[in-house]
Protein backbone atom coordinates (compact mmCIF):
# COMPACT_ATOMS: atom_id res chain seq x y z
CA UNK A 1 0.00 0.00 0.00
CA UNK A 2 1.17 3.86 -1.12
CA UNK A 3 -0.12 6.72 1.29
CA UNK A 4 0.22 10.53 1.12
CA UNK A 5 -0.02 10.34 5.24
CA UNK A 6 -3.58 12.00 6.03
CA UNK A 7 -4.64 12.34 2.25
CA UNK A 8 -4.66 9.49 0.47
CA UNK A 9 -4.43 5.51 0.34
CA UNK A 10 -3.77 3.21 -2.76
CA UNK A 11 -3.90 -0.53 -2.42
CA UNK A 12 -1.95 -2.39 -5.38
CA UNK A 13 -3.42 -5.54 -7.05
CA UNK A 14 -2.64 -8.71 -6.53
CA UNK A 15 -2.00 -11.04 -8.66
CA UNK A 16 -2.29 -10.39 -12.42
CA UNK A 17 -3.47 -6.77 -12.58
CA UNK A 18 -6.77 -5.92 -14.40
CA UNK A 19 -7.46 -2.23 -16.24
CA UNK A 20 -9.52 -1.56 -13.35
CA UNK A 21 -9.67 0.87 -10.61
CA UNK A 22 -12.34 1.69 -7.92
CA UNK A 23 -11.90 4.23 -5.35
CA UNK A 24 -13.74 5.28 -2.75
CA UNK A 25 -13.27 9.31 -2.51
CA UNK A 26 -15.84 9.85 0.73
CA UNK A 27 -15.37 7.34 3.14
CA UNK A 28 -12.54 9.12 5.10
CA UNK A 29 -12.94 10.46 8.54
CA UNK A 30 -9.72 12.29 9.22
CA UNK A 31 -9.67 16.01 10.50
CA UNK A 32 -7.44 18.44 9.19
CA UNK A 33 -5.87 20.50 12.08
CA UNK A 34 -6.85 23.49 10.55
CA UNK A 35 -10.44 22.05 10.31
CA UNK A 36 -12.16 24.96 12.13
CA UNK A 37 -15.22 23.19 12.49
CA UNK A 38 -18.05 24.18 15.20
CA UNK A 39 -19.73 20.38 14.96
CA UNK A 40 -18.26 17.64 17.05
CA UNK A 41 -16.08 15.14 16.46
CA UNK A 42 -19.38 12.54 16.14
CA UNK A 43 -21.88 14.59 13.85
CA UNK A 44 -18.93 14.85 11.31
CA UNK A 45 -18.83 11.43 11.09
CA UNK A 46 -22.31 11.13 10.09
CA UNK A 47 -24.59 11.57 7.42
CA UNK A 48 -21.79 13.13 4.91
CA UNK A 49 -19.76 10.54 4.75
CA UNK A 50 -19.78 7.19 2.81
CA UNK A 51 -18.92 5.17 5.64
CA UNK A 52 -17.52 1.92 5.59
CA UNK A 53 -17.25 1.97 1.57
CA UNK A 54 -13.44 1.43 1.86
CA UNK A 55 -13.93 -1.66 3.61
CA UNK A 56 -16.72 -2.77 1.27
CA UNK A 57 -14.56 -2.65 -1.74
CA UNK A 58 -11.17 -3.33 0.18
CA UNK A 59 -10.96 -7.21 -1.60
CA UNK A 60 -11.10 -5.14 -5.16
CA UNK A 61 -7.15 -5.58 -5.44
CA UNK A 62 -7.58 -9.52 -4.62
CA UNK A 63 -9.18 -9.63 -8.45
CA UNK A 64 -6.40 -7.40 -9.96
CA UNK A 65 -8.06 -3.88 -9.47
CA UNK A 66 -6.42 -0.90 -8.13
CA UNK A 67 -7.95 0.57 -4.86
CA UNK A 68 -7.69 4.82 -3.97
CA UNK A 69 -9.05 6.37 -1.19
CA UNK A 70 -9.43 9.61 0.91
CA UNK A 71 -8.18 9.61 4.03
CA UNK A 72 -9.97 13.05 5.00
CA UNK A 73 -13.43 14.03 5.62
CA UNK A 74 -15.10 15.05 2.56
CA UNK A 75 -16.71 18.06 4.22
CA UNK A 76 -13.42 19.67 4.65
CA UNK A 77 -12.50 19.43 0.53
CA UNK A 78 -14.81 17.15 -1.44
CA UNK A 79 -12.51 15.01 -3.90
CA UNK A 80 -15.84 13.94 -5.83
CA UNK A 81 -16.57 18.37 -6.67
CA UNK A 82 -14.64 20.83 -8.96
CA UNK A 83 -12.72 23.66 -7.88
CA UNK A 84 -15.38 26.35 -9.66
CA UNK A 85 -17.83 24.37 -7.17
CA UNK A 86 -17.49 26.95 -4.39
CA UNK A 87 -19.83 28.99 -2.27
CA UNK A 88 -18.35 32.51 -2.95
CA UNK A 89 -20.73 33.36 0.71
CA UNK A 90 -18.38 31.00 3.01
CA UNK A 91 -15.46 33.31 2.03
CA UNK A 92 -14.10 36.31 3.34
CA UNK A 93 -12.93 37.94 0.02
CA UNK A 94 -13.55 37.50 -3.66
CA UNK A 95 -12.84 34.09 -4.97
CA UNK A 96 -10.24 35.15 -7.74
CA UNK A 97 -11.04 32.07 -10.22
CA UNK A 98 -13.74 31.09 -12.38
CA UNK A 99 -17.21 30.18 -10.14
CA UNK A 100 -19.95 28.37 -12.49
CA UNK A 101 -24.11 27.79 -10.79
CA UNK A 102 -23.71 24.77 -9.01
CA UNK A 103 -26.75 22.99 -7.37
CA UNK A 104 -24.06 21.37 -4.48
CA UNK A 105 -22.57 24.69 -3.48
CA UNK A 106 -25.71 26.31 -3.32
CA UNK A 107 -27.09 23.79 -0.89
CA UNK A 108 -23.72 23.45 1.20
CA UNK A 109 -21.89 20.74 0.09
CA UNK A 110 -20.50 21.80 -2.80
CA UNK A 111 -16.02 21.72 -2.39
CA UNK A 112 -16.21 23.30 0.58
CA UNK A 113 -19.03 22.13 2.38
CA UNK A 114 -21.07 24.82 4.48
CA UNK A 115 -23.36 22.53 5.81
CA UNK A 116 -23.36 18.64 6.79
CA UNK A 117 -26.06 16.21 6.07
CA UNK A 118 -28.79 16.16 7.64
CA UNK A 119 -28.61 20.25 7.32
CA UNK A 120 -26.10 21.07 10.17
CA UNK A 121 -24.05 24.33 10.22
CA UNK A 122 -19.99 23.63 9.98
CA UNK A 123 -18.64 27.06 10.51
CA UNK A 124 -19.36 30.34 12.46
CA UNK A 125 -16.77 32.28 11.04
CA UNK A 126 -15.81 33.14 6.83
CA UNK A 127 -12.74 31.27 5.36
CA UNK A 128 -10.29 32.92 4.01
CA UNK A 129 -9.54 32.41 0.30
CA UNK A 130 -5.89 31.59 1.56
CA UNK A 131 -7.27 28.81 3.83
CA UNK A 132 -9.78 27.20 1.10
CA UNK A 133 -6.56 27.12 -1.22
CA UNK A 134 -4.73 25.49 1.30
CA UNK A 135 -7.29 22.89 0.89
CA UNK A 136 -7.18 22.27 -2.52
CA UNK A 137 -3.28 22.78 -2.83
CA UNK A 138 -2.74 19.42 0.00
CA UNK A 139 -5.80 17.51 -0.24
CA UNK A 140 -7.80 17.98 -3.65
CA UNK A 141 -5.36 18.11 -6.12
CA UNK A 142 -3.33 14.90 -4.49
CA UNK A 143 -5.83 12.99 -5.26
CA UNK A 144 -7.19 13.92 -8.29
CA UNK A 145 -3.96 13.61 -9.25
CA UNK A 146 -3.11 9.88 -8.01
CA UNK A 147 -6.71 9.29 -9.68
CA UNK A 148 -5.88 10.68 -13.17
CA UNK A 149 -2.29 8.72 -13.45
CA UNK A 150 -3.82 5.34 -11.99
CA UNK A 151 -6.03 5.49 -14.81
CA UNK A 152 -4.00 6.84 -17.58
CA UNK A 153 -0.96 4.34 -16.67
CA UNK A 154 -3.48 1.50 -17.30
CA UNK A 155 -5.07 3.08 -20.44
CA UNK A 156 -1.44 3.15 -21.88
CA UNK A 157 -0.87 -0.51 -21.10
CA UNK A 158 -4.02 -2.06 -21.62
CA UNK A 159 -5.65 0.58 -24.19
CA UNK A 160 -8.91 1.08 -21.70
CA UNK A 161 -8.97 1.21 -18.26
CA UNK A 162 -12.47 0.86 -16.04
CA UNK A 163 -13.25 3.11 -13.45
CA UNK A 164 -15.69 2.59 -10.44
CA UNK A 165 -16.58 5.67 -8.13
CA UNK A 166 -17.79 4.13 -4.97
CA UNK A 167 -20.44 5.54 -2.72
CA UNK A 168 -22.98 5.37 -0.45
CA UNK A 169 -25.69 7.26 0.45
CA UNK A 170 -28.53 7.50 3.56
CA UNK A 171 -31.43 5.59 2.91
CA UNK A 172 -33.59 8.57 3.35
CA UNK A 173 -33.19 11.76 1.14
CA UNK A 174 -31.86 14.54 4.12
CA UNK A 175 -33.14 18.06 3.43
CA UNK A 176 -29.74 19.43 1.96
CA UNK A 177 -29.78 17.15 -1.25
CA UNK A 178 -31.34 17.51 -4.53
CA UNK A 179 -33.76 14.74 -4.34
CA UNK A 180 -36.67 15.02 -2.70
CA UNK A 181 -36.49 15.09 0.91
CA UNK A 182 -38.02 12.00 2.85
CA UNK A 183 -37.41 9.88 -0.15
CA UNK A 184 -36.73 6.40 -0.07
CA UNK A 185 -33.67 6.15 -2.46
CA UNK A 186 -32.79 2.66 -4.54
CA UNK A 187 -30.86 -0.19 -3.24
CA UNK A 188 -28.28 0.71 -5.75
CA UNK A 189 -27.91 3.65 -7.73
CA UNK A 190 -25.54 3.91 -10.95
CA UNK A 191 -24.50 7.39 -12.46
CA UNK A 192 -23.40 7.07 -15.81
CA UNK A 193 -24.37 10.43 -17.35
CA UNK A 194 -26.75 9.34 -18.93
CA UNK A 195 -24.51 7.13 -20.94
CA UNK A 196 -22.09 9.31 -21.59
CA UNK A 197 -19.11 8.35 -19.70
CA UNK A 198 -19.03 4.43 -20.31
CA UNK A 199 -19.88 2.03 -23.02
CA UNK A 200 -23.35 0.66 -22.54
CA UNK A 201 -21.16 -3.18 -22.00
CA UNK A 202 -19.90 -1.81 -18.91
CA UNK A 203 -22.94 -0.57 -17.38
CA UNK A 204 -25.10 -3.79 -17.92
CA UNK A 205 -21.93 -5.91 -16.59
CA UNK A 206 -22.49 -3.68 -13.10
CA UNK A 207 -26.08 -3.75 -13.25
CA UNK A 208 -27.06 -7.48 -13.83
CA UNK A 209 -23.98 -8.78 -11.41
CA UNK A 210 -26.27 -6.11 -9.20
CA UNK A 211 -28.86 -7.72 -9.76
CA UNK A 212 -28.20 -11.23 -9.70
CA UNK A 213 -26.92 -10.32 -6.09
CA UNK A 214 -30.70 -9.41 -5.50
CA UNK A 215 -30.63 -6.00 -5.63
CA UNK A 216 -33.31 -2.90 -6.62
CA UNK A 217 -30.97 -1.11 -9.20
CA UNK A 218 -31.22 2.19 -11.21
CA UNK A 219 -29.41 3.93 -13.68
CA UNK A 220 -29.10 7.19 -14.37
CA UNK A 221 -31.54 7.99 -11.49
CA UNK A 222 -31.24 10.83 -8.81
CA UNK A 223 -27.06 9.97 -9.13
CA UNK A 224 -25.84 10.31 -12.87
CA UNK A 225 -22.74 11.07 -12.02
CA UNK A 226 -20.38 14.21 -10.48
CA UNK A 227 -16.58 15.43 -10.91
CA UNK A 228 -14.95 12.64 -11.30
CA UNK A 229 -17.22 10.64 -13.63
CA UNK A 230 -17.23 14.27 -15.64
CA UNK A 231 -13.87 14.14 -15.68
CA UNK A 232 -12.57 10.75 -16.26
CA UNK A 233 -15.09 9.10 -18.20
CA UNK A 234 -14.10 9.21 -22.11
CA UNK A 235 -15.19 5.90 -23.39
CA UNK A 236 -14.35 7.05 -27.41
CA UNK A 237 -10.70 7.14 -25.58
CA UNK A 238 -10.95 3.81 -23.99
CA UNK A 239 -11.55 5.37 -20.29
CA UNK A 240 -15.04 4.27 -18.95
CA UNK A 241 -16.30 5.25 -15.34
CA UNK A 242 -19.15 4.74 -13.73
CA UNK A 243 -20.41 5.68 -10.42
CA UNK A 244 -22.10 3.23 -7.66
CA UNK A 245 -24.10 4.70 -4.65
CA UNK A 246 -25.40 1.83 -2.16
CA UNK A 247 -27.96 2.84 0.21
CA UNK A 248 -26.50 2.96 3.60
CA UNK A 249 -29.39 0.62 5.47
CA UNK A 250 -28.54 -2.58 3.40
CA UNK A 251 -24.80 -2.84 5.49
CA UNK A 252 -24.69 -0.15 8.31
CA UNK A 253 -27.22 0.93 11.56
CA UNK A 254 -27.30 5.26 10.00
CA UNK A 255 -27.53 6.03 13.85
CA UNK A 256 -24.89 4.70 15.81
CA UNK A 257 -22.91 4.72 12.62
CA UNK A 258 -22.11 0.81 12.93
CA UNK A 259 -22.16 -1.99 10.99
CA UNK A 260 -25.35 -4.08 11.17
CA UNK A 261 -26.43 -7.64 10.66
CA UNK A 262 -26.20 -7.04 6.58
CA UNK A 263 -22.44 -5.61 6.46
CA UNK A 264 -20.75 -9.23 5.59
CA UNK A 265 -23.32 -10.13 2.88
CA UNK A 266 -22.50 -6.45 1.47
CA UNK A 267 -19.15 -6.81 1.22
CA UNK A 268 -19.03 -10.40 -0.29
CA UNK A 269 -21.74 -9.19 -2.88
CA UNK A 270 -19.22 -6.37 -3.80
CA UNK A 271 -16.26 -8.82 -3.38
CA UNK A 272 -18.25 -10.65 -6.34
CA UNK A 273 -18.94 -7.17 -8.35
CA UNK A 274 -15.59 -6.00 -7.92
CA UNK A 275 -14.67 -9.83 -9.59
CA UNK A 276 -17.14 -9.46 -12.56
CA UNK A 277 -15.61 -5.87 -13.09
CA UNK A 278 -12.38 -6.81 -13.61
CA UNK A 279 -13.18 -10.06 -15.14
CA UNK A 280 -14.79 -7.91 -17.72
CA UNK A 281 -11.92 -4.98 -17.85
CA UNK A 282 -8.97 -8.12 -18.70
CA UNK A 283 -11.63 -9.65 -21.55
CA UNK A 284 -11.96 -6.37 -23.11
CA UNK A 285 -8.75 -4.84 -23.77
CA UNK A 286 -4.78 -6.39 -25.17
CA UNK A 287 -2.87 -8.08 -22.89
Amino acid sequence: MRTIEGVLAVHEPEGEEAPAVFDSPHSGLGIPDDFGTILPERSLWGGGVDNFVDELFADAPKYGGHLLEALYLRSYVDPNRDTDEIDPDLLDGPWPDPVRPSIRANLGTGLIWSKDVPNLTLYDRKLSVAEARRRIDRYWKPYQAELAGLLEAKRQRFGAVYFVDCHSHRAVAPPNMFDAPGTLRAEMDLGTLDGAACSPAFTDVVRTTLEDCGYQVVVDGDHKGEHLIRHTGDPAHGRHAIMLEIRKDLYMDQDTISRNEGFDETRANMARLAQAICDFAKSQVRS
